[in-house]
């Protein structure tokens, strides 16, 4: 039986009408779910699903245009895999189809005639849906770029004071310089921290700090040259550093001593110069077992703990070559009173107003009295007034005017602590402190 030509054409748009409804419910849906999260990328899949119901299609692929405008990359793909452009796959943008769009969505058949006009018209609306998702995930992730960098930032801040307080609360580094190296690491990826000590004069440099992976050769202390450390460098353009296998050869073959270093397995490093006033006289160095591990934004956060605790690690110099001489000098003074605690001659010291200061155990045994006894007294309790008023004053000018009596023996009479007198030869010299 023949349908009728209006019937037929009743049918057929009314067909059309159910395909078209069918459609846009499903192109509906597709607005639904990319609506659905501020993060693209969680929803591909489902979009891809949907997609399907529409077109026919053995690859589907969503293409976007990089932040640097002479790439694209392929933020999503699914089907038959082609080279070279699978999912993060970044490539040239001259040539593509993106020079003047921020993106693309691509469907493939390997039917070659798979596709009409109106499939072309059908996947424009889908583009036209996906493409504000996509703008608004792209807000998305400068969005959650900017909050990630501020806490970032908010970290590195709140470790950079942390690390302030823990270096200003000793005058002595080396007392806390392992707590410091862990708190630089919650900042960077290392192995190894070590701060270098510099003396361009003399071409020397010291390990003055380190922790984390040993490495062969000077220990702390123990100078090496420093022309052949990465440290010459540094101080010489003052300016950080960045090392790494890629620049292996070449480093090791200007600065010697850094194949140490790789010997024991560390093949990335950072050294910034830390500033003593406006002279480079340290330098700060970080190093990691991977192998071009540090970038430019590395090396300004090494530069600010650098900046953090440059005044403390002088200081703490400071107070290290202060301490040296203390204990030099210290060692003088012990190796002078083991000298007059041995002699067999009475030694005693007087200050500038004749006031007794000591007697070594001779002298104590010379004159009966102990040093609690005599210290604290004045002088004319060792010599015979009586018999030597007359020229006393004299006497004790000379003996409290060094400079006048240096080196002088006096013929004088002591006078023990019984009251007893004896002839003693006075020599008396002069001891300059401090």
């Amino acid at each position: 039986m023949k349908i009728p030509l209006l019937e037929e054409e009743n049918l057929l748009r009314g067909e059309t009408h159910r395909r078209q409804a069918e459609q846009n419910s499903i192109i509906a849906q597709i607005g639904r779910i990319i609506s659905s999260s501020s993060d693209i990328s969680d929803i591909y899949q489902q979009f891809r699903e949907q997609a399907a119901k529409l077109l026919n299609f053995d690859r589907i692929s969503v293409q976007l245009a990089d932040a640097d405008p002479t790439t694209v990359s392929t933020a999503y793909t699914s089907g038959l895999e082609v080279p070279n452009r699978t999912t993060g796959y970044h490539f040239p943008m001259k040539g593509s189809l993106l020079e003047t769009i921020i993106g693309n969505l691509q469907v493939h058949s390997k039917d070659p005639l798979a596709y009409s006009d109106y499939d072309v018209t059908l996947l424009g609306t889908i583009a036209s849906q996906v493409a504000g998702a996509v703008s608004n995930a792209r807000a998305y992730e400068r969005l959650k770029a900017a909050e990630d960098s501020q806490r970032k930032l908010a970290k590195e801040n709140a470790v950079l004071a942390e690390i302030g307080r823990l270096i200003s609360s000793s005058t002595d580094i080396s007392a806390v310089y392992q707590q410091f190296s862990g708190l630089v690491a919650r900042l960077l990826p290392l192995d190894r921290t070590s701060i270098t000590a510099c003396d361009q004069e003399n071409d020397l440099a010291t390990t003055a700090y380190e922790a984390g992976i040993i490495v062969k050769g000077p220990s702390i202390g123990q100078p090496f040259p420093l022309s052949k450390s990465v440290a010459a460098h540094v101080l010489a353009t003052n300016a950080p550093v960045i090392g790494g296998q890629s620049k292996g050869v070449l480093q090791n073959q200007i600065w010697p001593l850094r194949s140490e270093n790789n010997q024991a397995g560390l093949f990335s490093s950072i050294s910034v110069p830390l500033l003593a006033g406006d002279t480079t006289k340290m330098t700060i160095q970080i190093q990691s077992t991977e192998p071009d591990k540090y970038s430019d934004e590395d090396v300004n956060v090494l530069s600010a703990v650098a900046l953090q605790i440059s005044g403390a690690i002088t200081v703490s110099q400071m107070y290290e070559e202060t301490r040296s001489a203390q204990e030099a000098v210290a060692e003088i003074g012990a190796r002078h009173v083991a000298v007059i605690d041995t002699a067999a001659d009475a030694v005693f010291a007087v200050d500038s107003q004749g006031t007794i200061e000591s007697l070594n155990p001779a002298g104590q045994r010379t004159f009966g009295y102990s040093l609690e006894e005599l210290a604290g007294q004045d002088i004319s309790v060792l010599i015979d007034k009586d018999q030597f008023f007359d020229q006393w004053d004299a006497s004790r000018d000379n003996l409290t005017e060094p400079h006048g009596a240096s080196g002088q023996r006096r013929e004088v009479v002591g006078v023990r602590k019984d009251g007893t007198t004896f002839p003693i030869e006075l020599s008396v010299g002069e001891l300059m402190l401090g």
